[in-house]
């Protein structure tokens, strides 16, 4: 007991007056230590061998060295060791009940929220985010940046985009449109067979440059730089139906056939000529200087008042001139 209290005198005597404490002779052990000053030093090593070290509301700090818990020879500023192949929590960090931050003797850490740069980290293939795996709940903001490599993207809305470019196969939708104001603008497909089907546009489409196809189907009276069919540039394939539409000077007419005609046919120009063929007239007459023959043929010198005239009658043919019936014929 006395040496107990001889030691506890010793280490108040040291606090309070250290060059005291170093001529009084050390002692090894001690069974009780209490400080009330402001601090206790120690020049040499303090083993606790018992169950327990605590600091109650003061503070504890080793300004040099190193801290070990679990181990007398700490390697590091701070080293938490246990014996190999512990399992369970080893450093565990909490506010009241909860644990914030907790690590285990296999070396996994966690936390209720990880900041700082993860680019080093590794074993992250299997956590990372391709979008499919959850629900989204706000906007996915892309600050100017580009989705590649996406398989395909289906949207329940529209898509707005400054430009679109299709590398692959194009795009695949049931219609385009081109603006939002003017919903009445789409390109869609025609699935109407009588019109061609293909491609439908709901509005006018304007072509800076040229349009080819195969064939084109509507109303062209608007169309201008279309040069007239001279139709000697073909051979045609069915009959030219003029619908009684006339034409029009025409240098001259070819043809392998005979010529019909329903109405009148005037030969303006100096003569009129049938090569080898036959000119017949069926029915009518036949004038040459009159404009209304009155006989099958009737001849008239222009300038004169001396007609010639051939009736034919039954049985017989007669020859006037000026009226007068000069000669009859009979077979």
């Amino acid at each position: 007991m006395n040496k107990i209290r001889l030691i506890f005198i010793s280490a108040v005597l040291g606090l309070l007056y250290p060059a005291a404490l170093r001529a009084t002779p050390e002692y090894d052990v001690m069974t009780n230590m209490r400080v009330e000053g402001t601090y206790a030093v120690f020049q040499g090593t303090a083993e606790v061998q018992g169950n327990a070290f605590s600091v109650g509301g003061s503070t504890l700090s080793a300004q040099y060295g190193k801290v070990g818990i679990g181990t007398s020879t700490p390697s590091f500023l701070l080293h938490v060791s246990s014996a190999q192949g512990v399992g369970g929590d080893l450093l565990v960090i909490s506010t009241g009940s909860s644990n914030v931050i907790r690590m285990t003797g296999a070396g996994e850490i966690y936390a209720n929220k990880f900041y700082g740069d993860g680019s080093s980290l590794t074993g992250l293939a299997a956590l990372a985010d391709h979008l499919g795996n959850h629900t989204a709940t706000q906007d996915l903001k892309m600050q100017g940046l580009s989705i590649v490599n996406a398989a395909s993207g289906t949207f329940t809305q529209g898509v707005t985009a400054s430009s679109f470019t299709a590398t692959g196969v194009g795009i695949i939708a049931k219609q385009i449109q081109l603006s939002p104001t003017l919903p009445n603008i789409v390109i869609s497909s025609e699935a109407s067979p009588t019109l061609g089907g293909g491609v439908r546009v709901s509005t006018n489409m304007y072509i800076v440059g040229f349009a080819s196809a195969t064939k084109f189907y509507g109303d062209g009276s608007g169309l201008t730089g279309v040069s007239g069919d001279n139709l000697g540039n073909h051979i045609a394939t069915t009959t030219l139906n003029m619908a009684t539409f006339n034409i029009v000077n025409v240098a001259s007419i070819t043809a392998s056939a005979a010529i019909t005609t329903y109405s009148t046919m005037t030969v303006a120009g100096y003569a009129f000529s049938v090569g080898g063929s036959t000119l017949t007239v069926r029915e009518g007459h036949v004038g040459i200087g009159v404009a209304a023959p009155a006989m099958p043929l009737e001849v008239k010198n222009n300038g004169a008042t001396s007609t010639f005239k051939v009736n034919t009658a039954i049985g017989y043919g007669s020859l006037y001139i000026d009226g007068i019936e000069m000669v009859r014929m009979k077979p």
